[in-house]
């Protein structure tokens, strides 16, 4: 049975997208046994004045880790936040991956409080090592969902923890919602909201408002609504809404992410 599953496995794949795919894969797989032998283990990230070092332990990690020290990922996108972290006594991260938002909000406002928020288990270990390899005390990791409602949920992840949403099967995780997070941590002033497809849900429940929201939405994975109705609700609190770019997949066609600044007017 597993051959035939295996044959039907190869009848049914997309070749556009796997030799897309799988050399990638392998090239991940070579840059990190290659880092290992040269004996790299961390990678440092400067932005704004502010230098943070992200640690590896997986071949994903890795590859993300040696994309941000080389400024890409979402580089574009560190510098206003490192700016705004400066002016903000509460921060959250809110799916957090190798939590390089978190750290570098922690390094460049060692008075804040920064909360970063992740469920899956190799990310969460990853963020934690992070966290001491800078020798941070005022980041404190969360493993818990950010969602509408505080509960449990089923969580499916990818290898090595490089993306992971709520879904109708896979992991059960812990849920918290935003304001019950808010009794928890106090009424956070800046917020990155990177929670694979939750966003709609999460700002439709929000009562406390921060002051500034990098917020990223999953076109092919918003719950419960739309682009627009999230930008709706965003404008019913008195958020003004301004694209900071957008992400193109080489697995996928079209746009599958975008960034937004949002801001309190």
């Amino acid at each position: 049975m597993s051959i035939l599953k295996k044959i039907n496995t190869l009848r049914n794949l997309d070749w556009k997208w796997a030799s897309v795919y799988y050399p990638k894969r392998a090239r991940v797989y070579l840059l990190y046994y290659w880092a290992k032998i040269l004996g790299i283990k961390s990678y440092s990230v400067t932005i704004g004045g502010v230098t943070v070092l992200l640690g590896f332990t997986h071949p994903y990690h890795h590859f993300i880790a040696k994309q941000c020290s080389n400024l890409q990922c979402e580089a574009n996108l560190w510098e206003r936040w490192v700016i705004e972290s400066k002016k903000q006594p509460v921060i959250w991260d809110a799916g957090a991956y190798n939590g390089i938002y978190g750290l570098l909000a922690a390094k460049a406002n060692p008075s804040a409080k920064v909360y970063i928020l992740d469920v899956d288990e190799e990310a969460v270990k990853h963020v934690k090592a992070n966290i001491e390899l800078n020798n941070l005390d005022n980041a404190f990791v969360i493993e818990k969902a950010l969602y509408d409602s505080t509960g449990s949920h089923t969580f499916s992840v990818t290898e090595g923890g490089t993306a992971g949403r709520l879904s109708d099967k896979g992991m059960t995780i812990e849920t918290v919602s935003f304001e019950d997070l808010v009794n928890k941590t106090g009424t956070p002033g800046l917020v990155k909201l990177d929670i694979e497809g939750a966003e709609y849900k999460v700002i439709k429940s929000i009562v406390h408002s921060p002051t500034v929201i990098l917020l990223e939405v999953h076109l092919q994975w918003i719950e419960g609504g739309s682009r627009d109705s999230i930008l709706d609700e965003l404008k019913k609190r008195n958020y003004t809404s301004t694209v900071a770019d957008d992400t193109r997949s080489p697995y996928y066609t079209g746009k599958v992410t975008e960034h937004y600044w949002c801001a309190t007017s």
